[in-house]
């Protein structure tokens, strides 16, 4: 009784083992996209305004590879940073003084949050989001 218990423990195990085994790799699913996004699938590059207190656009979908420019439009200093961080690179603010750009490239698919901590911070103020879908 017992070896016939251990033995379909081991089954089970088994099973669940080789099951576990074709879950890793591969690319990650393709983050769900807010409907207010703007699509830029397909673009190679991408040009988000940083204004005074909003970035433009805010929201934005790019396939993976592609490169994001942050242009100051505005009056004021802005930096980029990542909601988590190591998401991406941050962007200081000296690399966005007076017309100043800054470009990142998106190779990662996932959802890519960002604000500016001059005017505003994680939860609140100026924040954008970039959207990474696969490559065809």
């Amino acid at each position: 009784m017992i070896a016939r218990l251990t033995l379909r423990f081991l089954a089970v195990l088994a099973a669940v083992a080789l099951g576990a085994t074709g879950c890793g790799g591969g690319t990650p699913p393709a983050p769900k996209v807010p409907d207010d996004a703007v699509d830029f699938t397909g673009q190679a590059e991408v040009t988000v305004a940083s204004l005074d207190n909003k970035y433009v656009e805010r929201i934005i979908v790019v396939t993976a590879g592609t490169d994001v420019t942050w242009v100051n439009e505005g009056r004021n200093r802005h930096n980029v940073l990542p909601s988590i961080d190591g998401r991406f690179e941050p962007i200081p603010a000296t690399e966005l003084d007076d017309g100043g750009s800054a470009t990142r490239t998106f190779d990662t698919v996932g959802e890519f949050a960002y604000y500016c901590s001059i005017h505003g911070n994680i939860n609140r103020g100026q924040r954008g989001w970039v959207y990474v879908l696969p490559a065809p």
